[in-house]
């Protein structure tokens, strides 16, 4: 009852507390909230006050820097201080009329007043002369303190702005402008102004003054105080000292007049001052101050209220009390009976005794244990009914009553106690004694209860015999068994915790684990194993062990919680988590390869156009996996008799080499494994029969110790070989290595597809250029052979009547001269037919076997005449040059417009290099360069160092009538007939150019293996040969028919000319005998020339010589069969001597 009257009136004090307690934090919030309030409203106000000061001092430096920067304007106030300074009055009235100066005074550099408008005179004071000073030496206008001048002017702020002059030759100081601003008409009125009605409620401006603070402005509650009221320094409560000393924000302190104001602090930008806004603490907490008195009347009244509301709480306890107690002893006469009845039937022996060992109560087992009933023992001393003896010594154990008393708590008998019977049986027990109390915690007596532990040790000795068959066991097994007591002491271990731990089993039994093992308290092991001692649960887990030696070893443990402390059970899993890392390491790595690969793959650069540079990022990429030293792409041959190294990557020097070749009689085994497309894997190359023919000349002086070599298939074609070979001891190549060999030759099989598709696309478009190609070369074929025949007859009667007139009219004649420009008008016209005919490789050709150097030295000065004199022509004849077989006259063609097209590359002085040399290519160059072929040609190349062409014009340079040239300076058949001829003589050009770069055409023409005729002869020009013999001449355009009787016929011949086939058979059954040369054209209506002379010799004797002539494509004429060896035939047009030299050399044939 006490007890719970001490916890009503303690709940209640404490429900009293909480109400004032609540009561004044509200009490506090308010105010804090007043506090903050008026607290943002002045720093509010003080803020827009120091903005508002801020702009006006702004203004008036601007409107002195306006005066400064006027030019000229020093230089007036030194001719106004000679002409007089009255000059400047209608300037100033304006002035201080429009921007409100009370007065605007020029001064001389040393303070002297000029001119005033207000007419003072004198000098300025000496804190104005000081800003004067300033002002002058920095040339930059400056704004003066508050201060009062002499003769009761002020307070004023000045703005000064200087003027200099030229004077003497340099620049100096002439003077200042002092615009001068009473405080009283902007400044004072500021300050003194409030947004809002107040009683308190002001704004001062103050700065230092030595160890003072001076107010700069008027006081609301003093008067006249402006620049002479100030305060010490020391008195650090008042607001103003605070703001000099550098705080700022709102704060509460004493101000001037010793009142608890609220100031807000604001430094002024740009100047000295200090804003001070405030207000009386009175007034600016005025109405927190009211509705606190309403505060402390609720808390007032809450207490009260919380005083009656206790008194009727407790009288309702009080009876609540009473009710209970009588509940209570009617339940504690009930509880005893069920004590009793329970003391009763408990399977322990209980006696109850009195405070002096006087037994009151046994149980039936106690009764059964001592040998005495209830009734017998009941008062009678314990030690006479409860004998124990200590069985050991067998000495009497203390009366445990006497020690319960003596310690009043719960008390145990030692081990091994014998309880003697009334009859002098022993029975081992164990017991122990607890101390009965009152309400009042006085010990009344003494409860005793004791266990008969005889069938417990019978059960512990089996348990004994059983720990030892099982210590036995435990002993002789392979896994760690060990028991730590709950000391950490270690109990048993077998022989494998032994060495586990790399111990002896005496080192470990008897010892604690934190001292065998120093440090293991720190571990997460450790942790585990208590939570299990403690909590007395289970744990499996694995657990890496460190060893002094640095070693370690992993264990899998097994723990489990037993009576004597914990049961740990371990095995050695190193192997396993050996195996499960190396399982682990070789995941990544496949995750690692797979990640590679899959970037190389989606990467730019595995697509792009570089096939070698892709190869190359992918050797690079295999090294770095595969931890190898070197890595190489082997190429294989159609045959497969050799391969060819086309890529090696060295790591360590990190570079790339090519070229070595391997051949399959020196190395059979490796080849024969090779074409059968096995992936050799040699851990030993040295001893793998495959490999080891590479040890002495390869393998041994690279220190080559192992090989992985993966074939590489294209479309089910072996290419080549992908080479991993390892550099130091040997290795073994695992799984995963084998499987990312196979994947990068898989890559660069793609990659080798990809080129093959791409030159595939490349040959494509190419061959669809030149059938686009062809089809033009046969538009402008079908087009020079319609021409061909009626233009080269015209040609001829015109060039051969001209010979005609030539050989006979006077050297002297006026009309030498015309006939001339008329034959090489004609010549001129015949060349263009020529190069359509080259072009559309049309043209009758007579190929010979030649040295291309000796010709292209013969043709040295006619091509440098071509170029002209400005331009060098260099030559550079390459040593043992092939011979080819070509018509000399289309070599003549392809340099001359080689050259002629250098020479109009060239803009002034320029080089032009012509070079010969040989050229073999094999499969794999022509491969990659579609339009060549495989096989030995002699090059031809003209260079220049001209304007060169870009991407766009190469693509169209040998298109017919393509020219780059201003119209009328160039046929656009020069380069498509170097074209058609090259193409006629089964060879291929390639052209390379830059803008800026000029140009190389390069000419490849087969080799020629057959011997060179000897063609040397004299090259000087012979007198027209002719005879007497008879020509039957057959042609059925008249004029050519004409002219050619009237050529052969000047030089002798007899000459029987016919219109067609049927005249010329007439005239042969007519002259059978006496016609020696049948020149007849090979294309005509009745008959062609082949047939007309087969007929003829039919009818003539067998050595009638044929002489074939025609204007048409060499295409058609081949046709007639007139073109083979040994038939002898001339193109029209043709000269004069052309005509006589065939014609001799045929009828001498």
């Amino acid at each position: 009852m006490k007890a719970s009257r001490r916890w009503w009136l303690l709940g209640w004090i404490i429900v009293v507390a909480l109400l004032v307690g609540l009561g004044v934090a509200f009490h506090q919030y308010e105010r804090s909230h007043a506090w903050r309030e008026a607290a943002t409203n002045l720093q509010a106000i003080a803020r827009l006050k120091v903005s508002q000061i801020k702009d006006w001092r702004a203004e008036r430096l601007d409107e002195a820097s306006e005066l400064t920067d006027r030019e000229g304007f020093g230089k007036r106030i030194l001719d106004f201080r000679e002409s007089g300074m009255e000059r400047f009055q209608i300037l100033f009235d304006r002035l201080s009329s429009h921007d409100g100066y009370s007065d605007v005074m020029v001064v001389a550099p040393d303070g002297d007043i000029l001119f005033s408008l207000i007419n003072r005179t004198g000098k300025l004071n000496d804190k104005v002369q000081r800003d004067l000073e300033r002002a002058l030496q920095t040339g930059e206008p400056v704004l003066t303190d508050i201060h009062n001048e002499s003769g009761g002017y002020g307070p004023n702020i000045d703005a000064i702005a200087p003027f200099y002059a030229e004077v003497g030759g340099a620049t100096e100081p002439v003077g200042a402008i002092v615009l001068q601003n009473d405080a009283s008409e902007f400044l004072y009125p500021l300050l003194q102004s409030w947004p809002v009605p107040t009683e308190s409620a002001e704004t001062l401006i103050v700065r230092r003054e030595d160890d003072h603070v001076l107010f700069l402005n008027e006081v609301r509650y003093r008067r006249n105080l402006a620049l002479r009221l100030q305060i010490p320094l020391t008195q650090e409560d008042v607001p103003a000292v605070m703001a000099v000393k550098g705080k700022t924000g709102v704060v509460e302190g004493t101000d001037y007049r010793g009142v608890r104001v609220l100031s807000a602090l604001e430094p002024i930008p740009d100047s000295n001052w200090f804003m001070i806004a405030k207000v009386d603490v009175e007034e600016a907490l005025g109405s927190w101050r009211h509705f606190s008195l309403f505060i402390l009347g609720s808390i007032f009244g809450l207490v009260l209220a919380a005083i009656m509301v206790a008194a009727m709480i407790r009288q309702y306890e009080l009876k609540k009390h009473y009710r209970a107690q009588m509940r209570a002893e009617r339940a504690r006469r009930r509880s005893e009976t069920r004590f009793r009845t329970t003391l009763m039937s408990v399977g322990d022996g209980v006696i109850a005794t009195d405070a002096n060992g006087a037994i009151e109560f046994l149980n039936p087992v106690a009764e059964a244990l001592t040998g005495w009933t209830q009734k017998e023992g009941r008062q009678k001393p314990l030690e006479e009914v409860f004998r124990i003896v200590n069985e050991e010594t067998r000495e009497i154990v203390e009366n445990p009553v006497r020690r319960v008393v003596r310690e009043g708590n719960v008390v145990g008998l030692a081990n091994h106690t014998l309880l003697i019977d009334r009859g002098g049986e022993e029975h081992p027990i164990a017991d122990s004694g607890a101390p009965i109390r009152n309400e009042e915690g006085e010990i009344t007596g003494v409860v005793l209860v004791f266990r008969d532990q005889s069938e417990e040790r019978r059960h512990q000795a089996e348990l004994r015999e059983s720990v030892k068959r099982h210590h036995r066991t435990l002993d002789n097994m392979l896994e760690g068994c060990q028991i730590v007591d709950f000391e950490w002491n270690y109990v048993y271990v077998n022989h494998t915790v032994a060495q586990h731990a790399r111990m002896q089993r005496e080192d470990l039994l008897g010892n604690c684990m934190l001292e065998v093992f120093p440090g293991i308290d720190r571990t997460e092991l450790f942790e585990r194993l208590k939570e299990c001692m403690e909590g007395r649960t289970s744990l499996l887990m694995e657990n890496e062990f460190f060893y002094p030696d640095g070693t370690s070893a992993w264990f899998e443990l097994s723990v489990q919680p037993v009576p004597e402390g914990l049961f740990i059970l371990s095995m050695d899993i190193t192997a396993r988590k050996q195996s499960e890392d190396l399982a682990t390491r070789r995941r990544d790595r496949l995750l690692a390869q797979q990640e590679t690969l899959a970037s190389l793959i989606r990467s730019d650069l595995f697509w792009g156009e570089h096939l070698e540079t892709a190869i190359r990022h992918l050797l690079e990429v295999a090294a770095q996996h595969q931890h190898v030293e070197r890595v190489s792409l082997w190429r294989i041959d159609e045959e497969a008799i050799t391969i060819r190294c086309s890529d090696l990557y060295e790591r360590t020097p990190n570079r790339h080499s090519s070229g070595q070749v391997l051949n399959r009689e020196i190395f059979p085994n490796y080849f024969k494994s090779l074409i059968q497309e096995e992936t050799i894997v040699a851990d030993d190359a040295l001893a793998d029969p495959r490999t080891c023919d590479f040890a002495d000349d390869y393998l041994k002086p690279l220190g080559i110790a192992s090989m992985l070599d993966v074939p590489i298939r294209l479309y089910g074609t072996l290419e080549g070989v992908l080479c991993f070979e390892h550099v130091g001891e040997k290795i073994t190549w695992l799984p995963e290595h084998r499987l990312f060999a196979q994947a990068v030759a898989h890559l660069i099989a793609l990659a080798l597809a990809q080129n093959e598709r791409r030159k595939i696309e490349e040959e494509k478009e190419n061959l669809q250029g030149q059938l686009l190609q062809a089809q033009k070369l046969e538009a402008v074929g079908r087009l020079a052979g319609g021409v061909a025949h009626d233009f080269n007859n015209m040609l001829q009667a015109i060039l051969g009547y001209t010979d005609l007139a030539l050989e006979g009219i006077d050297p002297d004649s006026p009309y030498k001269k015309d006939f001339m420009e008329i034959h090489q008008a004609a010549q001129r016209s015949a060349n263009l037919t020529r190069q359509l005919l080259a072009f559309a490789r049309k043209q009758a050709i007579s190929p010979v076997v030649l040295d291309l150097n000796d010709k292209i030295s013969d043709l040295l000065k006619m091509l440098r005449r071509l170029i002209g004199e400005d331009i060098n022509l260099a030559w550079m004849p390459g040593a043992s040059l092939w011979r080819i077989k070509v018509d000399p006259t289309q070599v003549d063609q392809i340099l001359a417009n080689l050259v002629v097209n250098s020479r109009d590359a060239i803009a002034g002085v320029g080089k032009v290099t012509i070079e010969t040399g040989n050229k073999t290519f094999d499969e794999e160059y022509c491969h990659d360069h579609t339009g060549a072929s495989p096989g030995e040609f002699v090059r031809i190349s003209v260079s220049d160092d001209g304007c060169g062409m870009d991407k766009e014009t190469l693509e169209h340079v040998f298109e017919p009538f393509f020219s780059t040239k201003p119209i009328g300076e160039g046929t656009g058949l020069g380069l498509a007939t170097v074209y058609g001829i090259v193409k006629q003589n089964e060879g291929f050009i390639n052209v390379y150019s830059e803008p800026g770069h000029g140009t190389t055409f390069a000419i490849y023409l087969p080799r020629c293996e057959v011997p060179m005729e000897d063609r040397s002869s004299d090259s000087s020009p012979e007198p027209l040969s002719g005879g007497n013999e008879t020509i039957l001449i057959v042609e059925d355009e008249e004029a050519v028919l004409q002219l050619g009787t009237r050529i052969l016929e000047g030089l002798g011949y007899r000459v029987l000319k016919a219109r067609g086939p049927r005249e010329a058979l007439q005239l042969a059954n007519e002259n059978h005998s006496a016609i020696q040369l049948l020149i007849t054209d090979v294309v005509m209506p009745e008959m062609n020339g082949r047939d007309l002379s087969q007929k003829l010799r039919d009818l003539m004797p067998d050595d009638l010589k044929v002489l074939f002539m025609s204007g048409y494509t060499a295409d058609l004429i081949a046709n007639r069969g007139v073109l083979e060896d040994g038939v002898k035939f001339i193109q029209k047009p043709f000269s004069m001597r052309e005509l006589a030299t065939i014609v001799r050399q045929t009828l001498d044939a």
